[in-house]
């Protein structure tokens, strides 16, 4: 075992410098993202359906009013700049968190302001707002900060700080909300703020003495106007995948919110596995398109694809048991959200190798006329569907809208490229069974013993993982 341990050790600092941060990042993320899985269930047990509904509300509208409030500068703006004026990096810096902290400062006004005429479709409270602005004006600094430090290649410090800090934060609010009796939405708010809070403050004061608190209007001009075009893009996709939330608790109440806030929570973990696996394809996938052999792009990327939805269809047939796990015997009935959810999941994925090539070929423009038009849709189909069928259809409908932006996508990219990329009659073939599963899985859930023969077969199958590789090769 020792031994064994050694050489693993041994390969990992063989590994470039690129591999070993790309590896270290993605464990951070993945711990992040999995203590939420795993503190999820304690919440639920400790506050009522409305007060844990209440909280998912506030996270879906920290990322939908972030993204004005904090004018995403962390995106690929800031990347672009790092290296544009790396000879002035922390300049840079200071000058792009000034931008963010004037951004917020006026659209925490606005929102103060409006909070009369606004506060009821928000549905949090004036002391839940303030401390989410405050989260906007000081946490851009320590996002500056590590983003910076990826660019270099400094991985470890980020790494530790970020991962230290989740595991407190998380502890820290499950203790707070376990001894408070009233105010536990707050008390869970407060828990994570407690500890954050310090942390973004510090390197506030650490990025502007860097810069001498000296920032330069052309590094706030270029920020500006890079960013400004692409808003519309970054709200789209937050609309996307928020808006449902939202529209629930405004139109069946908080509980049915928190329902459906366990069900996309199941969704999210599936998501952190794709963002991974798409991490991996990108650098890979870009070479291949700029040497044109699409045919290795295909044989590379349609057996990944195979894989992801096996484990999508895994998930979907066990909605009932992860449910169980999770959430009480008033959580049961999220469980027929796990199947639109999940299945939007990968029609999200499959978008993505499509939107890759829009990238490649930049065109970033259609990239954002899609997830408008999305977006649009979404909204319409989620007032629609859930004042008709209730809240459970809201996952079907952001299910329609992945599908239709990933057609959507695929007829561009075929007109840019000239041709396919990937075997579409492979890949509609695995898209229709997706979508069949994940639109009758519903009506299996009765047969306990019906579905575990599906869920082996499906794992037998990943186990079986060269013969999957084999299957998605492109014949072309």
């Amino acid at each position: 075992m020792y031994n064994k341990l050694k050489k693993q050790i041994s390969k990992y600092n063989d590994l470039p410098i690129t591999a070993k941060a790309s590896f270290v990042y993605l464990v951070t993320s993945l711990i992040q993202k999995g203590l939420g899985f795993v503190t999820s269930p304690i919440f639920i047990r400790l506050m009522s359906s409305e007060e844990y509904g209440i909280m998912t509300l506030y996270f879906t509208n920290y990322d939908l009013i972030g993204t004005i409030a904090m004018f995403s500068l962390s995106a690929g703006c800031f990347d672009i700049g790092i290296q544009d004026f790396k000879e002035n990096r922390y300049s840079f810096i200071f000058s792009v968190l000034i931008l963010s902290n004037i951004i917020t400062i006026i659209t925490g006004l606005i929102v103060f302001i409006l909070y009369p005429y606004i506060g009821i479709y928000l549905r949090i409270n004036k002391f839940l707002l303030s401390l989410m602005f405050i989260n906007y004006f000081f946490s851009p600094a320590f996002i500056f900060w590590t983003r910076a430090e990826r660019f270099a290649f400094r991985y470890k410090s980020p790494a530790i700080l970020t991962s230290i800090t989740a595991v407190i934060s998380s502890v820290l609010a499950v203790l707070m909300v376990c001894f408070s009796e009233k105010y536990k939405v707050e008390a869970r708010i407060v828990g994570m703020t407690a500890v954050m809070l310090p942390l973004n403050c510090f390197f506030w004061i650490f990025i502007s003495k860097k810069a001498n608190f000296k920032p330069r209007f052309e590094y706030i001009k270029f920020a500006f106007l890079f960013n400004l075009p692409l808003i519309p893009h970054y709200l789209s996709s937050y609309v996307l995948n928020s808006s449902d939330r939202l529209m629930i608790a405004n139109l069946c109440g908080e509980s049915a919110a928190a329902y459906y806030s366990l069900a996309y929570t199941v969704a999210a973990v599936v998501t952190i596995v794709w963002n991974a696996i798409n991490s991996s394809l990108v650098p890979y996938v870009f070479d291949k398109y700029e040497r044109k052999e699409y045919n290795a792009v295909s044989a590379y990327v349609l057996p990944v694809m195979s894989i992801f939805a096996l484990i999508c269809l895994m998930i979907v047939m066990m909605a009932p048991e992860i449910i169980k796990i999770l959430g009480t015997k008033e959580y049961y009935q999220a469980m027929y959200v796990i199947p639109p959810v999940v299945g939007g999941v990968y029609f999200q994925a499959l978008y993505f190798i499509f939107t890759n090539i829009l990238y490649f070929f930049k065109k970033p423009k259609i990239v954002m006329l899609a997830s408008l038009t999305a977006a649009a849709l979404n909204i319409c189909l989620n007032y629609i569907g859930i004042m008709i069928f209730g809240y459970i259809a809201a996952g079907y409908t952001t299910l329609i809208c992945f599908l239709l932006q990933a057609v959507f996508d695929y007829y561009i990219s075929k007109k840019i490229v000239g041709q396919n990329i990937y075997d579409m009659k492979y890949l509609t073939t695995l898209s229709v069974v997706v979508l069949i599963i994940s639109l009758l899985s519903n009506l299996l859930y009765k047969y306990i013993f019906f579905r575990w023969i599906i869920i082996i077969c499906l794992i037998v199958i990943l186990i079986l993982k060269k013969d999957v590789m084999h299957i998605g090769k492109n014949k072309k």
